[in-house]
């Protein structure tokens, strides 16, 4: 009689992600000439495989083994660099941060400032008027590479309130910064000249209209003087006593609003 000895097949499995991703079959001993192709995942990139789940041990078999093979795909996350454009700052610097894919590592505070703006978030488009990243954003951007992120800014509005110094309620108008408060029609006041325009209570100093607006909110007083003389003690004074209140959110101002006197809100 002759015995004849049969070679076994054995399995190998290649697994990623716990999922079977590729199996070749063949007899033991037998050379492996099956191409394996090596896996893609976005923001990740692929590190090779290996003969255990902790990745400890090479995957470098050239033969099939004796006995059925799992083998696993190892990722290696992508390290994005994340670059920070003041887009109109007039103040501040900020380098490069580096960031892991899908570590879930915020992004590094905004320290730009802009004059008249307030910060409100990062975009990748510089045009962006609704910022789609807050600050201190901590999920993925991009999946590899390098992306720009444009701060993005509302320009501050500002409030001037125009006391007619003359019974009549006040003007107030809500403008942006820089821009221009535009002129005023002259009040009127029965037995009174008018002389302009004050930015302070005392009606010391006097406002020119082609003023823009920069720095917050503004009041200003009519200035009147008594027709024939005489005395116009208290007739130029307002009656009207405003204050600036500003809200601040971790310690950053957050909102100014001008409120009078004695008034609820």
């Amino acid at each position: 009689d002759t015995v004849e000895s049969l070679a076994k097949d054995q399995t190998i499995v290649f697994i990623v992600d716990e999922i079977s991703y590729q199996t070749i079959i063949g007899h033991e001993n037998e050379e492996i000439t099956t191409e394996i192709i090596a896996p893609t995942k976005d923001g990740y990139m692929f590190g090779g495989w290996y003969l255990d789940s902790n990745f400890e041990q090479a995957y470098n078999l050239e033969s099939f083994p004796t006995k059925d093979t799992n083998v696993y795909g190892k990722w290696e996350a992508n390290t994005i660099t994340v670059n920070f454009d003041g887009n109109g700052s007039t103040k501040g610097e900020m380098v490069s941060q580096e960031i892991i894919y899908n570590s879930n590592t915020p992004l590094n505070k905004n320290v730009f400032e802009r004059t008249g703006y307030t910060f409100i978030g990062w975009d990748a488009n510089q045009n962006a008027s609704i910022p789609t990243y807050i600050d201190g954003y901590a999920e993925n951007i991009v999946s590899n590479g390098e992306v720009t992120l444009y701060a993005i800014w509302n320009q501050n509005n500002y409030t001037v309130t125009i006391n007619l110094n003359n019974g009549q309620e006040d003007i107030v108008k809500t403008l942006h910064y820089d821009d221009l408060i535009g002129n005023v029609n002259d009040p009127l006041k029965e037995g009174y000249k008018f002389i302009g325009w004050y930015s302070d209570y005392d009606l010391t100093n006097k406002f020119d209209f082609a003023t823009l607006m920069t720095s917050g909110n503004l009041i200003l007083y009519a200035k009147f003087e008594k027709i024939g003389g005489g005395d116009s003690s208290g007739s130029n004074t307002p009656t009207d006593v405003y204050y600036t209140v500003t809200f601040y959110v971790d310690g950053k101002a957050y909102n100014t609003q001008t409120v009078l006197e004695n008034t609820t809100y």
